[in-house]
């Protein structure tokens, strides 16, 4: 007989990533250990461990000798994220990830530092682009058209009363 059940997450193991459930409308049996499914799992992989406690829906089979972890079920205690149709990643420690499709609109809210490593070039292409705090670049910056500093413009900013030759001006003002 194949049955889907509901359980609490009692073990975990992680390689191969596999769990065992507490079935409590089976009188608080212990599942076989059941494999976890996932969305990829070969060169390109998809890895998001259910934790102990996580409310999970199995697919029993066998006669209850062995089962497949179907993933991690939404309930009233454990209940979703977000409102509507959209896609949302809430991490252990607070740090979000959503995408609304109505707005086009993706957020990120990172509860601690975000680091991007490529091998190759980085392009980002927006309208416009602000950042808020303070910046370091190590290494040459490359502006193509003009800067503005401190309301100041870099191309069109001129001083006047310049001689030729090594005379130096004051900064900016």
């Amino acid at each position: 007989m194949t049955q889907v059940v509901y359980g609490l997450v009692e073990n975990i193991e992680y390689a191969p990533l596999r769990i065992q459930a507490t079935l409590p409308d089976m009188d608080g049996m212990l599942s076989p250990w059941a494999l976890v499914l996932c969305s990829r799992s070969q060169t390109a992989k998809s890895y998001d461990p259910p934790v102990k406690g996580e409310q999970v829906a199995i697919l029993m089979y066998d006669d209850g000798e062995s089962a497949l972890c179907l993933g991690s079920v939404m309930s009233d205690v454990d209940n979703s994220p977000a409102d509507g149709h959209q896609y949302t990643k809430v991490f252990d420690d607070g740090t979000r990830i959503d995408y609304d499709p109505n707005t086009s609109v993706l957020s990120i809210n990172a509860v601690g530092a975000i680091n991007v490593v490529c091998a190759g070039d980085v392009t980002v292409t927006a309208n416009h682009a602000a950042i808020n705090n303070d910046v370091t670049i190590n290494g040459k910056a490359t502006i193509t058209d003009d800067a503005v500093i401190g309301g100041i413009s870099f191309i069109n900013h001129k001083h006047g009363g310049v001689r030729s030759g090594g005379s130096k001006t004051q900064p900016p003002s």
